[in-house]
Order: C-alpha cells, then structure tokens, then sequence
C-alpha cells in the first residue's frame, strides 16, 4: 500500500507542478489549461494500471477489512490526481477557491444518489436476485451464445433503465464473468461488449438512468415525467440501433480479429445450489421500486435529494446489518457493502464539475447556439452530438454534462423546437459517446478495471484486446447509435 500511495502521490505532484507551469511560467489560456489538463489527468488514471503493476506488483490476494479497503479506495489514482490536479489549477489562478465550494454545497446529493443506488444494488447482490436473473437468462438460452448475448443485452438494458448504468456496471460484469466461466464460453468479449452497450444506451431513458441525465435536467428544469416523455423515442431508436451495430461487431471481429475465437455453443454452469426467487429479492425489488418513486417525486417538486436519499440510504443498511445476523456470517453483508463502495466517485467527481464551471466561464454560448443551429434541425441534431460527444471523451461524461447543461440552459431563446432537438441530442451523446473510449465515463473505467483483476473468467481472454480494437469497435457502436431525433 505504501508504494501505491508514493507512486500515485508522486504522480498527483508532477501534475501539481505542471498547472503551476501553464499559469506561471507558459502563461497558457485558462481554456487549453484545463482541458490539456484534464485529459492528461483521465488518461493518467485509465492507463496508469501497467505503472502501477510494474512499480508496485500485482499484490497478494488476502481477506482484506472493510476499512482497509477504504483506506485503500482513498489511496488510488481516481482520488489523488483529480485532487492534486484541483490544487495546481487553484495555485495557478485557472481556478477559483469559492468554486469547488459551490461545486460541493450543489453536486453533492447527487453524488449521494449514486452511493445510495450503490448500497440498493448490494443488498440486491447479497439477496441472489442478480445471479438468478443472468442464470435464468442462461437457462432458456438453450446453449447459444447468440441467443445469450441478445438476451443479456436485453436485461442489462432494462436494469439499466429503471436504475443506473454505473449500477449495472458494478454488479453484472461479474456475474457476467462468472457465468462466462462456469459455461466454458471461449469468447467473453461479445458478452462483456452487449453488456457494456446495453449499460449506457438505455440509461438515457429515465433521469435516474445516469448521473449525467440528473445534471442536465436539473438545469434546464426537467421534472421526472418530462424527462421521460423527452427521451422515450431516443432511447428506444438509440437501443435498437446499438443492438444492430453489436451483430455487425461481431461478424466484422469474427474476421478481422485475430484473437475473437467466437464459439456458438456454451455448456450450462451446474450450480450447488437451486436458484428460486424468494422472499428477500422481492423486499428488496420493495424497496428499490419505493426510492424510485420517492426520487420521481422530490426531482418533480425540484428538492434536494438528500430528502429520500438518506432515509432509503439507513434503511438499506440496517437490512444489510439483520441480514449478516441472520447468517451468523462474519463476512457480514454491511461490512462488504461498505468496503466495496465507490467513494471515488465523489473525489473524481467533484474535481471535474470543478473544472467544468472554470471552463464554463470561458465558454463562448452564443457563439455555440449560433453554430448549431444555423442550418435546421437536422444540423442542431449532428452538430449538438458530435460536439458533446468530443467533450465526453476528453473530460469525463460527469463535467461534460455540466458544461452543456450551462449551455442548454441558454437555448430556451432558440424556439421551443430547437432547444427540444439539442437538449434531446446532447442527452443521447452524454450516455451513448462515453463507450468511444475508456475515458468517456466512470463506468467505462470501473469496466476496465474489473475485466483487468478477474483472471480465468473474462481477464485471460480481454487481455489480448488492444486499445485500437477497443476503440475502433466502440466507435462503430456509438456512431451507428447516433440517431438524430428532431421532433
């Protein structure tokens, strides 16, 4: 742990010294600071990974407390380098003081949302709900691994619409992985890929999909049932459009890539015990469809989220507490959940909406809505997509949709038809351009860190992917999943 902490601190010290660099010595303009900036930083944190296991090792694989691995949450580069990085541009004059407060006082119930839906997810995980739904899933699929791919697609899809796509993320790539394994399927990258899609495509349907969805119309002033009435058809097209491009994937990978070894068939895993649906996944499918509803309300009435959040946030980790009394377990359930929490999310985060507001402040607006809609609808559409979708891939989904919020919230003097088209365009790219490249979101980092540390299910056969391969089949995907929705 320790050479961890010096290898990310001193990481975190060179970036320090470089903004001090820009502001002090090269005199560089806030806008290029931040930006080149921030994507050294995202790039540092995504491919820091072979520094780290050359310098420090793989680590041993031990029993680990809860508190241990928060202790080791916090020494990682997703908390270190956006807080030092945070630090140089504060010393460097590129960044106000009073701004991170602000950042804090406005984002943070939103970044408690995502924690609660996080503990909501653990009790799903220990109550076997997601297991049995991806098992079942493997049951009807007669030993098809197309048929399988569909219908992971399709359940992934529709978790993901009623929760969230980091959710999704967190807890069914390893349950992917898992029945990967036991099924004997020589090719995990067409499950993992269909469910990565499927993760951040329909996550634009509901405002809980994806943070990024709670930031945008939080601004423009979109209420619950607005949103979804807003982004139904998108979402639907965006899907179908995805689940295309995935087929044209794989048969394209099937020969052009050396490493896709794509079997048809699977064995069905046999499992030690029986899987039913019982009494604990439907309290918890309770008390999911009840924080839904409590969220529905409080973002109609435009409250703060801390009023459902932290009463659904106690009541989750009571029931995490009975149910480890229950099992007499002394890998109790809560002390899991607390140790795998991503508290990251709120360093990460909070720095790059930092950034965003900076860069905010420089942003030419008229000159942007001048831009995108001088030429019609269909313009506004690409122009608004292809823009956002830059702006993903090079700082982060979270602040990206910060910034065009800012924007958006201009474009009510457009017309009504107009700012309905590119608020709908940039929701569609801030969800579906974050799997151009690992960079693009948070949930495309947790992605890649997870398939990384799992050897045997889908870390043996992922490790022969390169970038370029990843990047050139996300890149098909998102682009064939940008569909222009004027209304």
């Amino acid at each position: 742990m320790k050479q961890k902490l010096a290898l990310n601190t001193a990481a975190g010290l060179s970036l320090l010294g470089l903004a001090a660099a820009f502001g002090a010595l090269l005199k560089v303009p806030p806008t290029y600071a931040l930006l080149s900036l921030s994507v050294l930083t995202v790039t540092m944190i995504v491919f820091g990974d072979d520094l780290e296991r050359r310098f420090v090792g793989e680590g041993a694989a031990s029993e680990r407390n809860w508190l241990r691995s928060v202790v080791d949450a916090l020494h990682s580069r997703e908390v270190l380098l956006p807080c030092f990085l945070i630090a140089g541009l504060w010393l460097a004059g590129y960044m106000r003081g009073e701004t991170i407060g602000t950042v804090i006082s406005e984002k943070i119930d939103i970044l408690f949302l995502i924690l609660t839906f996080a503990v909501i997810a653990q009790g799903f995980k220990h109550s076997g709900y997601f297991k049995y739904s991806a098992y079942r899933v493997l049951e009807i699929c007669d030993g098809k691994v197309t048929r399988v791919t569909l219908y992971l697609f399709c359940l992934c899809s529709v978790l993901t619409f009623v929760t969230s796509n980091d959710i999704v993320i967190l807890v069914m790539t390893p349950i992917v992985l898992e029945l990967v394994r036991q099924a004997r399927i020589r090719n995990a990258r067409l499950l993992l890929i269909s469910q990565f899609i499927a993760a951040n495509t329909l996550s634009m349907g509901l405002l809980i999909g994806s943070p990024t969805n709670i930031i945008v119309a939080s601004e423009v002033g979109l209420n619950f049932f607005e949103y979804f009435m807003l982004m139904l058809a998108p979402s639907v097209l965006a899907a179908v459009a995805g689940l295309l491009a995935l087929h044209l994937i794989n048969v394209c990978a099937n020969r052009c890539v050396k490493h896709w070894q794509y079997s048809e068939l699977y064995y069905m895993p046999a499992l030690k015990e029986q899987l039913d649906f019982t009494k604990e996944m439907r309290n918890w499918i309770g008390g999911f469809v009840s924080l839904l509803v409590g969220v529905s309300i409080v973002s109609h009435f435009q409250l703060s989220f801390f009023w459902i959040t932290i009463p659904a946030m106690a009541v989750a980790l009571v029931a995490l507490s009975r149910l480890g009394e229950r099992e007499n377990d002394r890998a109790a359930p809560l002390k899991q959940c607390l140790g795998s929490l991503p508290y990251q999310i709120f360093f990460f985060a909070i720095a790059f909406f930092a950034i965003s507001e900076a860069l905010a402040e420089h942003l030419p607006s008229e000159r942007i809505l001048g831009f995108v809609t001088e030429r019609g609808l269909w313009w506004n559409s690409f122009s608004s997509m292809l823009g956002t979708g830059l702006l993903v891939n090079t700082i982060n989904d979270l602040p990206a949709a910060a910034m065009t919020a800012k924007i958006l919230e201009e474009s009510s003097a457009l017309g009504a038809l107009d700012s309905r088209v590119m608020t709908q365009s940039v929701l569609a790219a801030l969800n579906i351009g974050c799997y151009v490249t690992p960079i693009g979101a948070l949930a495309g980092i947790i992605w890649f860190h997870i398939m990384r540390s799992d050897g045997g299910g889908g870390g043996e056969t992922w490790k022969h992917q390169r970038n370029w391969e990843w990047w050139l089949m996300g890149c098909c995907t998102s682009c064939s999943s940008w569909q222009p929705f004027p209304s």
